[in-house]
């Protein structure tokens, strides 16, 4: 059985969908534009969940279609990926779920925990993780 199934959340409604098209094409475009400039990219999804999500996509909630999260999407942009992508999840079986889309990935950082407390300690200007990664990088150029 799929571990996702375990630990996901239903969500009603086409918009969800919409929501998921114009991010990927949103981040696609983004990266593209970005791939020659001299900087990492850094991704971070405060509510990540599990990498996927369930759509209902009948009133009698019956019929479901599993979709990419915004977690999945962003690690999985084509053309120039993000250095490190930072997935914020509270609920430790969905963060579980997240650490297994790219096991042994250097790139991805799960945090379990309360979302604003994890992003007052990532954006903080002595947090270590992501800077640190920055400056290592950089100094290989």
């Amino acid at each position: 059985m799929n571990p996702v199934s375990k630990v996901h959340t239903a969500f009603w409604g086409d918009w969800t969908r919409q929501k998921l098209d114009i991010l990927g094409a949103y981040l696609d475009a983004y990266t593209t534009a970005l791939k020659r400039q001299p900087f990492y990219l850094h991704y971070i999804d405060a509510f990540a969940g599990t990498g996927d999500i369930t759509i209902r996509t009948s009133q009698d909630s019956k019929t479901k279609e599993i979709l990419k999260g915004s977690a999945r999407i962003a690690y999985e942009v084509k053309d120039k990926k993000f250095d490190t992508l930072v997935f914020i999840e509270r609920d430790q079986g969905k963060a579980d779920v997240l650490r297994a889309i790219a096991p042994n990935s250097r790139r991805i950082v799960v945090k379990n925990g309360e979302a604003n407390q994890e992003l007052r300690r990532i954006c903080n200007p002595g947090h270590r993780s992501l800077m640190e990664k920055t400056k290592r990088r950089q100094s290989k150029w």
